[in-house]
Parts: C-alpha cells; sequence; structure tokens
C-alpha cells in the first residue's frame, strides 16, 4: 500500500497529475485514495497562492467498482475510470471527469465532429447503453453483493485453510477493509507447486497466475515483487477471484480441483521441469 505522504513528497512544481489505482487487479489491496484526495486538497491550496498549477488526481476505479462504494465525492479525485467487464457490463470503459474540468480534455484523434470534437467516428450506442445499465444495477444492488462478496470470501478462505493448512499462503492480508472481498492472491509453499504448473493441472478451475511475461517463460509478477514477495513466492502464485453469484458449492469444486492439482504436482514432481506461465485473466 502506498504511503500518501510519500506521494505528497514527491509532488514537484512542475507536477501536473496524480494518478493511482483505486485497487489492484493482482493483489486486491486497495489504495488510500479519499486520504491522498484531501492530502492533495491542502497542498493545492497552498500550491494556489504561490501562483502555481493546481495538481489534478486521477484514480482508476476499474477492479473495486462493483465490489466496494465508489464515490467521487469521498474518494476527492478529479477522474475516475471503471471498465465494464469488471461489473458484469460490456467491455468498454469510462471515464468520469469533474465538470468543471471538462475543458482539459482533449482529442487524440482528429477528424468528423460527431462527438463533440472529442474523438471521430461514430459512438458505439450498445456499449454505451449496456455500460449504463450495468453501472445502474450495481448502484441498485451493491450492498446485496458486497454482502455475498464477503460472505463467500471468507468461505474460500476457510476452505483454503482447512484443506491445505500451512501448506500455502495469503499473500496478503484478507482479514482487512483495505482488500477488496472477492480478490485473493495465494501461494503453495512447496517449491514443486509453481502457479502456472498448479492451473495447468486444475481440470474445472478457471484462474490466473497474475501475469504473463510477453516471452513465453516462466516469470513471476512484477507487481508482485514489488508488493514485497520474494521471486520464489511470487512465481508460485495464483490469482482466485469470486463474483456476486458465486456459491459455497462451487467454492468446494474450485478447493477440491487445486487440492487434486497440488497431491499430482508433489506426487510427480520429476514429470514438470518445464512449461510456460498460465496468461494473465481479466475476470473480475
Amino acid at each position: 500500500m502506498i504511503d500518501g505522504g510519500d506521494v505528497i513528497e514527491h509532488c514537484r512544481d512542475g507536477t501536473c497529475l496524480v494518478s493511482v489505482m483505486l485497487a489492484n487487479n493482482e493483489t486486491g489491496v486497495m489504495q488510500p485514495i479519499a486520504d491522498l484526495g484531501k492530502a492533495l486538497t491542502v497542498l493545492n491550496l497552498s500550491r494556489i497562492e504561490k501562483g502555481k498549477r493546481p495538481i489534478l488526481f486521477h484514480t482508476d476505479a476499474s477492479q473495486a467498482f462493483g465490489k466496494v462504494s465508489v464515490d467521487v465525492k469521498a474518494l476527492h479525485v478529479d477522474f475516475l475510470t471503471v471498465t465494464g467487464h469488471k461489473f458484469y457490463g460490456p467491455r468498454c470503459g469510462a471515464v468520469f471527469c469533474r465538470k468543471d474540468l471538462l475543458g482539459l480534455m482533449k482529442p487524440i484523434f482528429f477528424g468528423g465532429g460527431q462527438e463533440r470534437n472529442y474523438r471521430p467516428g461514430t459512438e458505439n450506442t450498445v456499449d454505451i447503453v449496456g455500460l449504463g445499465k450495468a453501472a445502474e444495477l450495481v448502484h441498485l444492488h451493491l450492498e446485496e453483493w458486497r454482502i455475498n462478496l464477503v460472505r463467500i470470501g471468507q468461505y474460500l478462505a476457510e476452505r483454503m485453510q482447512k484443506t491445505f493448512g500451512d501448506t500455502f499462503v495469503f499473500n496478503f492480508s484478507v482479514k482487512t477493509d483495505s482488500v477488496l472481498p472477492n480478490t485473493f492472491s495465494v501461494h503453495f509453499i512447496d517449491p514443486r507447486c509453481k502457479g502456472y504448473l498448479v492451473l495447468q493441472h486444475a481440470a474445472r478451475t478457471e484462474a490466473s497466475t497474475g501475469a504473463a511475461c510477453h516471452s513465453g517463460k516462466n516469470c513471476a509478477s512484477s507487481i508482485l515483487i514489488n508488493s514485497g514477495l520474494t521471486k520464489t513466492a511470487a512465481e508460485k502464485s495464483i490469482r482466485l477471484s469470486v463474483g456476486k453469484d458465486t456459491t459455497k458449492e462451487e467454492i468446494d469444486i474450485l478447493v477440491a480441483d487445486l487440492a487434486k492439482s497440488v497431491r499430482h504436482l508433489t506426487e510427480n514432481p520429476d514429470q514438470h521441469t518445464t512449461g510456460t506461465l498460465a496468461g494473465q485473466g481479466d475476470g473480475l
């Protein structure tokens, strides 16, 4: 987790924008966006008094939206982005921009003026409507969904602990409000249980190792390493996530599937010396 004080300390006279994820899609860890937004507000008052431009604040809320409450006023942000497929909508995105800052939105492509000169081309009406409807459903049902995510997430943690005991580790604490209720990064202690191998031999599990190298070689997620994990632990990590409709029965299937895969790897170590890293998932 970032330290808001460090961010403020690293702001310079030429700093014009600070951009921080609200929640990380690999780790589930949430950043103190509201606190940072308040600190930037105070800093900006001082900058304005000195004739300097205020620093704008953006957060990427893609992973958090639909799992926890996301309120632009409470977060004290100028810009916020979301992406539809993270909350059961179409695979398109949207950006919130403070009304008084709309003049700063400049096109990166030029041509026809159908979209108020922000970009050329015809509006993607179907995805726009779909994204709007998905966001409306989040607004109507978020608390219900969040309660189920917390309940199912706790059940997943309990089943993993009961099944694997001290042979696995949650990479980040799951007993805190600073982590999303649906996103879990775990690794198995046994050196034979590389993340990509665990998933390779799991017949019914759709998950990810967290990241994939463009070269196709086995490597650890830079996100996990920069979050404090060792290279060895990162190489053995997998990301598990649950959704608003996930059931306890499905969790039981998942845990049993992982147990079968781990058992296969530990009982047949000589068969699994090479392989490719499982690609990064882009689910919930």
